[in-house]
């Protein structure tokens, strides 16, 4: 599976801004979740994270995860000011080759990895993949291996259970 979820808010609307995807690049997958403009109205929200699938979509990027992670910053980074000027831009950036694994985040106050639907956290605090919302610099950090990474959003409750419906992930 090898993909990124992202914690959804609390309240009527959790996943306004949110997306997730994943891509081959070359030999790397490069795997997302970020919520852009979740502080939005849910029309604004939802042409926000248009706007960053675009980004994802046009990239073109090769080279290895390291490689991979800079340009996808690089590109969130062009994405329309008036995105980014709202400061609530949370992202979870994973690439791996398949034996390594390097992420990205912004707006995080913890890192899961699954496997088998057992989750553990990966980053204490203190951990440079923590911190506040807004585009990710493009230092990436190496995380282990699993079939799924989760980004808790600061100020979110990792679930107890449910992961993935906490994440919006519907089954297959």
């Amino acid at each position: 599976m090898r993909d990124a979820w992202l914690v959804g808010s609390a309240g009527r609307t959790p996943f306004v801004g949110h997306l997730r995807g994943a891509r081959d690049l070359g030999r790397v997958r490069l795997a997302w979740a970020c919520c852009v403009a979740g502080t939005a109205g849910v029309e604004q929200g939802w042409e926000a994270a248009e706007a960053a699938r675009d980004v994802f979509a046009g990239l073109r990027a090769t080279g290895d995860a390291r490689d991979i992670l800079t340009a996808a910053c690089a590109a969130l980074a062009g994405l329309d000011p008036r995105w980014l000027a709202r400061g609530d831009l949370t992202t979870l950036l994973v690439a791996t080759d398949g034996t390594t694994a390097r992420a990205v985040a912004s707006g995080l106050a913890g890192v899961h990895v699954g496997d088998s639907g057992v989750f553990r956290s990966i980053a204490p605090p203190g951990h440079p993949l923590l911190g506040e919302p807004g585009a990710p610099d493009g230092t990436s950090h190496e995380i282990p291996l699993a079939e799924v990474w989760v980004g808790v959003p600061a100020g979110v409750p990792f679930p107890k259970r449910d992961v993935a419906a906490a994440c919006g992930v519907r089954p297959a």
